[in-house]
């Protein structure tokens, strides 16, 4: 890991029946969070290169990140569902309502 900073150890699954232990860097406050996601996306240009930036709606945004390999979540037959299970949240939380407010 290339984060010098501080980190949680989080016991996560990354494919079907694949647990593993992973870092995930730790922030002072979320606007430090957000902020450095942002960095990552944007000084990677895979994500530009699929997409991620021009979507017009948040199921094509997440289907670019899929895309670009931000995820490589699988279900158990190898199938990548990062997308799948990224609508599935922000529709069940209504999330996507917070678009209407700053279109």
């Amino acid at each position: 890991m290339s984060w010098n900073g501080d980190y949680v150890e989080v016991i996560t699954s990354e494919n079907y029946d694949d647990i593993i232990t992973a870092k995930f860097r730790k922030y002072e406050d979320i606007n430090k969070s957000i902020e450095d996601h942002a960095k990552f996306l944007v000084e990677n240009p895979r994500y530009e290169e699929y997409g991620v930036f021009k979507a017009k709606s948040y199921k094509d945004q997440a289907q670019a990140l899929e895309d670009a390999g931000y995820s490589t979540k699988q279900n158990e037959s190898g199938e990548f569902i990062y997308a799948d299970m990224l609508i599935d949240i922000i529709e069940r939380y209504g999330l996507h309502k917070i678009d209407k407010i700053y279109r």
